[in-house]
């Protein structure tokens, strides 16, 4: 039996050597912040390290207590703008699908949001993860058809997982299949083997993997042939240089040969088998050596089936691991469109293992990718963004808008004529050399306006017309990732909805390719949330001079409306 501080201690061990991301996370790893005593309680404990391991920003890192969940308050949010909205409800009958909820322990939202930053691991509202705050909140205000209400929050029993491996035809030309995980094999082979002449027949195909526990990446190989129109090979739909890391500890080692045995337990086909006996023995003659690079001998062959002409998957932030391993894999070919939002972003560090304590349990993960191709921070990008919103909840956004594009065709590039638009940039300076003969008023101005320094108090009008309104509402830069960030306003005036596509960002000379990131798409006569764009340049380089290019598209049918590009030009005005 394990005390809480052997526990403790264990896990600390197990992040300074045996977890694949032991280097890499040195900077957030400082476990003499958090104290742990074999007096305090379960909940406590449990709390305690969970935020510790939050502070990781992996996701693949968690720790549970088997007897005992944490509090669960019976139902779950997603913000929007300055407020949380109720997606489900799951015991709290208080509460509707759709209620707005406003304060959290009397609280704003954004006040919550940078107190319990830690807990939501993003800046990025859709992206937050204001679920796992729920369990250590007392409190919420929220509204409901303009009345407000005052709830204190209760405790439920969570309700128990059952995956969804469902398939069902839409129409005579689609087909949409729901996967909530891939941890099975036998479920999802069976599913496609009793549909195989349907699928066979079909023309569209919808995967639903929005929502997505992850599994095994073997288990969802018997779909890839529908994606695909010629032979490929596995290592074909990977990057070149995605090099893979195994920590072969001895302790990741017993555990992970332990996990791949329990999988050997399932019916598998025998390509799936002999696969998994393989990995055992290379764990096995790696046993106890530390840190190698993987090399993959083994490349399963993939055969095109079916007759699909176009191919959706559906993603959201709730897509990860293997799910978001399917997307990243798939989205490569001519045939598949992804949409909706960026997956989970737990890609970096995989393989994940289970050391067991009793009643308590820590997973972590015993392998990585090359850190060139890490996407954590942002997950992995769909084809067609389309913003979460709360209208969501009241019809299937993303599904519909997948149904809309069965007979329309991605463009590969605008073929509109090019808009330039010059804009002017205005930078305040002051003279600190006559600093010594400034009035009051004037050390009044300088302080106001010392942050223009760095550029994050502006707010830069593009354009605004009788088609779009947008606004550059900040520039930041991020010291530590050498990210420069611009945030956006945009509003769609026009009777139809559309796509934004960003092409290309140049500054000082130098472009930056950005037509391969997702499109943003606008309802007609509407507004969509804040979003950023970012390229890599070091804060220290300063610039007088950038160009964005944007295509305006039809949403639908994907028909160039009009290609805008905005000359930015910094012009200094000297105040005294």
């Amino acid at each position: 039996m394990y005390t809480k501080t052997e526990i403790f201690n264990d896990i600390v061990s197990i992040l300074k050597n045996d977890y694949a991301g032991y280097e890499d996370k040195k900077k957030y790893n400082y476990p003499e912040r958090y104290t742990v005593t074999n007096n305090m309680d379960d909940a406590t404990f449990t709390q305690t390290i969970q935020e510790y391991l939050y502070g990781f920003k992996d996701g693949h890192l968690s720790f549970r207590n088997k007897k005992s969940e944490v509090p669960f308050r019976g139902f779950r949010v997603r913000r929007y703008e300055d407020a949380l909205y109720v997606t489900e409800i799951l015991g709290e009958l208080h509460l509707h699908v759709g209620d707005k909820i406003i304060a959290i322990d009397d609280d704003s939202i954004n006040l919550a949001a940078s107190r319990y930053s830690t807990y939501l691991q993003h800046d990025i509202f859709e992206r937050q993860t204001w679920n796992n705050l729920l369990p250590f909140v007392e409190h919420i205000t929220y509204e409901r058809d303009g009345e407000q209400y005052e709830l204190d929050l209760s405790e439920y029993s969570r309700p128990a997982y059952t995956p969804i491996y469902d398939l069902k035809q839409l129409d005579e030309n689609t087909v949409y299949i729901k996967l909530t995980d891939f941890g099975q094999s036998e479920p999802i082979q069976k599913m496609m083997e009793e549909h195989e002449v349907l699928l066979n027949s079909i023309q569209n195909i919808i995967f639903d993997v929005r929502v997505n526990y992850g599994g095994n990446d073997l288990f969802y190989f018997p779909l890839v042939g529908y994606t695909i129109d010629e032979t490929v090979r596995a290592s074909q739909i990977v990057q070149p240089d995605e090099a893979m890391y195994t920590n072969y500890t001895a302790n990741n080692c017993d555990l992970w040969i332990e996990s791949l045995s329990d999988y050997l337990k399932q019916p598998l086909d025998e390509a799936t088998k002999a696969f998994l006996e393989k990995e055992i023995q290379k764990f096995k003659t790696n046993y106890g050596i530390g840190m190698k690079k993987v090399e993959d001998n083994e490349d399963f062959i993939f055969e095109p089936k079916g007759n699909a002409q176009k191919v959706f998957i559906l993603s959201d932030v709730t897509c990860g691991s293997s799910g978001e391993t399917f997307i990243k894999n798939l989205k490569h070919s001519p045939k598949v469109i992804v949409i909706g939002r960026p997956t989970m972003g737990i890609l970096d560090y995989f393989n994940v293992t289970t050391k067991n304590y009793g009643n308590f349990e820590f997973s972590y993960s015993i392998s990585k990718i090359y850190e060139k191709n890490h996407n954590n921070a942002t997950g992995t990008l769909p084809h067609i963004h389309i913003p979460w919103t709360p209208q969501h909840l009241v019809e299937d956004v993303d599904l519909n808008y997948a149904l809309s594009l069965r007979e329309s065709v991605l463009l590969e590039e605008s073929i509109s004529p090019k808009e330039i638009i010059d804009v002017q940039m205005e930078m305040q300076t002051f003279d600190m050399s006559k600093s010594d003969t400034w009035t009051d008023e004037q050390w009044a101005i300088w302080r106001g306006d010392e942050y223009m320094y760095d550029d994050v108090g502006i707010k830069l009008l593009l354009l605004d017309d009788q088609d779009l309104f947008m606004k550059i509402m900040g520039i930041s830069h991020n010291e530590i990732t050498d990210a420069m960030n611009f945030s956006f306003d945009v509003v769609n005036k026009m009777s139809q909805p559309i796509a934004l596509q960003f092409v290309e960002w140049t500054i000082e000379g130098k472009t930056f390719d950005l037509s391969h990131e997702p499109f943003i798409i606008i309802n007609a006569n509407s507004d969509v949330p804040r979003f950023r764009k970012n390229i890599i340049r070091s804060y220290k380089d300063d610039w007088q001079h950038t160009a964005i290019t944007v295509n305006l598209l039809h949403a639908i049918t994907f028909k160039p409306i009009r290609t805008l590009q905005f000359s930015i030009q910094k012009v200094f005005t000297q105040l005294f």
